[in-house]
């Protein structure tokens, strides 16, 4: 944890904000590939008919919504990424 703090004290204020910039596309790029699933999951959960099977949707489906939602709560993840964005 030190050493990455020392990498961003180093760091000009425009690679600061270009970091944050990467690092705000790549969650978003996450957050499309897992929403994509979710998606995947909710139709699978609707429509499958095997029951089996739609247990098994509805837990992904579960799952990665509480974690899509904890990432966009995530008051510190937030903060990090307004103060450059």
């Amino acid at each position: 944890n030190t050493s990455s703090s020392r990498d961003v004290d180093s760091m000009s204020i425009t690679e600061q904000v270009q970091k944050a910039k990467r690092t705000l596309h790549h969650l978003d790029d996450i957050s499309n590939i897992v929403c994509t699933v979710i998606d995947a999951a909710e139709l699978c959960r609707s429509v499958h008919a095997s029951p089996q099977w739609r247990r098994g949707a509805s837990d992904a489906f579960g799952i990665l919504s509480e974690y899509i939602g904890n990432l966009n709560a995530d008051a510190n993840l937030n903060l990090s990424l307004r103060r450059y964005v």
